[in-house]
């Protein structure tokens, strides 16, 4: 139900698909001793997967922006202190 006050409503965005080589370049910048999230899947894992089946990650990931809705719904974020960055504000 729209209120008086409510202000106009959004343009509804496009969303360009993401390709095989664009995770294939994140999955690069990634370290394989980072810890593993919730689910236990560490980044090693999502390299094997994707080098053995490129379309997979790729179709999870757009149909992710399709529906809106992601299977890794929980995070937890810990901020590592580093010695060059003594402010974290």
């Amino acid at each position: 139900m729209i209120q008086h006050k409510d202000p106009p409503p959004l343009e509804t965005r496009r969303w360009t698909d993401i390709t095989q080589e664009e995770i294939m370049e994140v999955l690069c910048t990634t370290s394989n001793t980072s810890a593993p999230g919730l689910s236990g899947i560490g980044y090693t894992i999502l390299k094997w997967a994707h080098t053995a089946r490129p379309e997979a990650l790729t179709i999870i990931f757009n149909l992710c922006l399709t529906t809106g809705v992601h299977p890794w719904n929980t995070a937890t974020v810990v901020v590592l202190n580093k010695p060059q960055k003594p402010d974290y504000s």
